[in-house]
C-alpha cells in the first residue's frame, strides 16, 4: 500500500494535480444507498458512495486540444457573421455555401468589440469546459468520505456513525497534512496558481490566508471597531461575485501589459507567493520584470474610466488613488494600493514595483519603492489580526451558525 500510495502521488505531482498543498488523483465514483445495497426496505438516512482511484494520462495532446478548442472559440463571431478563413471542418459544413460575408459590416460597428469581451470570458473557462466532471459539491464530498468509511457495504444509518467517520477522517488528514507547510510546498503554490482569478487553485490557496489585497483594510482598521464584518468577507464572500468595476478590470488587465511595449522591458506571469517565516501571508502581483528586480501592478480605474488620469486629478475627482506633486504623479501613501503593493515588496523580496494605472484613453506608470517602517508597522497588525480573530474563525467557525465573529 504504502509503494503503491507513493507511486500515485508522484504521478499527481507530475501531472500538476496539487489542491490545498496535497497531491491528489483522479477517482471514479459509484454511488448507493443502504436500501439498495443492503436489498431490504429501510431508507437510509445520507447517501454512501465507492469510489475506484484512477491514474488520468494526461499528455501535451491534451494540451493543444485546450488551446484549439480556445482558438475555436475565439473564431465563433467569425464563423457567425459569414467568416469561415478560420473554421474546421469539425464543426463547420457553411465553407461551401457562398454565403454572404457581414463580417466587415459588423466590424465597422462597436457591436463586435463587445461580443469578443463576451467571448474572452468563456475563453477563460475552455480548461474546464473540456472536461466531463461534475459540479455538485455535496456528492464530490460524499465520494471522497466513502473511502474513509468503506463505502456503501459499510451501514451507516445507525445513529451518530457517519458523522463520527467524517469527524475522524477529518482529524486524521488536518493532523497530517497542514501540521507544517514545507519550503517546497511554497514553491508548488506559485507554480499551480498562475492565471489568479481564472485558476481555482488560485482561490482554495488564498482562502487561509491574509492576501496583499486586503492589507490596506486590515491595517487601517481601528481598533475599537468590530472584527465581524470584515472576517465574514475575507472569509465567506463569493469568489463568483463579480462587480462593474471588477469585470471591467479583468476585460482590460491584459490590454495594460502594453506596459512592455512602451518600457521595453519583458513580463512573465506568475501566482502568489508566500512569506515563508508567516505562511498566513501571501501576494499576487499581475507580473515579474525578468531584467531586474522589480514587479508590475496593474490597476484599471473604473471610476475615471473615460478620462485622462492628470485630468481627473485636476477636477478632483472622488476615491482616486493617486496625487500630482510638482508635475509627478504619486500613490496616495493612505490607500489601500499602497499597503498591498508594500506587502507585495516584502513578501516578495523585490526592489521596486511599477503601478500601471489604465483607463480607455490613458496609461501612466508610477514607481514604488520598499517603505520599510511602514512595513514593520503592517506586519504587527497583520499577525494580530490573523491569530486573534481569522484563525479562531477557521478553527472552529461560529458565522455560518449565525453567531458573531470572535473579538478579542
Amino acid at each position: 500500500m504504502a509503494i503503491a500510495a507513493k507511486e500515485e502521488r508522484l504521478h499527481a505531482v507530475e501531472q500538476g494535480n496539487i489542491k490545498d498543498e496535497m497531491p491528489y488523483i483522479t477517482v471514479i465514483v459509484d454511488r448507493g444507498w443502504a436500501k439498495r445495497s443492503y436489498g431490504h426496505g429501510f431508507s437510509s438516512l445520507s447517501g454512501v458512495a465507492l469510489t475506484a482511484a484512477v491514474r488520468s494520462a494526461i499528455t501535451k495532446s491534451s494540451e493543444s486540444s485546450i488551446k484549439q478548442f480556445c482558438e475555436d472559440l475565439r473564431n465563433i463571431p467569425n464563423h457567425v457573421f459569414g467568416c469561415h478563413l478560420n473554421c474546421r471542418t469539425v464543426y463547420c459544413t457553411r465553407k461551401e455555401n457562398n454565403e454572404e460575408n457581414l463580417l466587415p459590416l459588423m466590424e465597422s460597428t462597436p457591436v463586435l468589440d463587445e461580443i469578443k469581451k463576451c467571448i474572452i470570458l468563456v475563453v477563460r473557462k475552455a480548461h474546464k469546459l473540456t472536461k466531463n466532471v461534475t459540479t455538485n459539491h455535496a456528492e464530490r464530498y460524499m465520494s471522497l468520505v466513502a473511502k474513509f468509511t468503506g463505502g456503501k457495504r459499510t451501514n451507516l444509518v445507525q445513529r451518530g456513525s457517519y458523522q463520527r467517520r467524517c469527524y475522524g477522517a477529518g482529524l486524521s488528514r488536518e493532523k497530517k497534512v497542514l501540521s507544517k507547510l514545507y519550503a517546497e510546498n511554497i514553491d508548488d503554490i506559485q507554480e499551480h496558481t498562475v492565471g489568479q482569478h481564472d485558476n481555482m487553485r488560485w482561490f482554495e490557496a488564498r482562502r487561509k490566508r491574509l492576501t496583499g489585497s486586503n492589507f490596506g483594510r486590515i491595517c487601517r482598521r481601528r481598533p475599537t471597531t468590530p472584527c465581524h464584518n470584515l472576517v465574514t468577507s475575507l472569509l465567506y464572500s463569493s469568489p463568483n461575485l463579480i462587480t462593474s468595476a471588477i469585470l471591467y478590470g479583468k476585460l482590460n488587465e491584459k490590454e495594460a501589459i502594453a506596459y512592455e511595449t512602451k518600457t521595453k522591458k519583458t513580463v512573465t506571469t506568475c501566482g502568489f507567493f508566500v512569506l515563508k517565516v508567516y505562511p498566513y501571508l501571501e501576494a499576487s502581483p499581475d507580473g515579474l520584470l525578468l531584467e531586474d528586480n522589480g514587479f508590475i501592478e496593474v490597476k484599471c480605474l473604473y471610476s475615471i474610466k473615460d478620462k485622462k488620469i492628470r485630468q481627473a486629478i485636476q477636477e478632483k475627482a472622488k476615491n482616486i488613488c493617486v496625487k500630482n506633486e510638482n508635475n509627478v504623479l504619486q500613490l496616495k501613501n493612505n490607500h489601500f494600493y499602497y499597503y498591498q503593493i508594500q506587502g507585495q515588496l516584502n513578501i516578495l523580496n523585490r526592489q521596486y514595483c511599477d503601478l500601471i494605472l489604465y483607463t480607455n484613453c490613458d496609461l501612466e506608470i508610477i514607481r514604488i519603492e520598499k517603505d520599510e517602517q511602514l512595513w514593520n508597522n503592517m506586519l504587527e497588525k497583520l499577525k494580530h489580526f490573523f491569530i486573534n480573530y481569522l484563525l479562531p474563525e477557521l478553527a472552529d467557525p461560529r458565522i455560518p451558525r449565525g453567531l458573531k465573529a470572535r473579538d478579542f
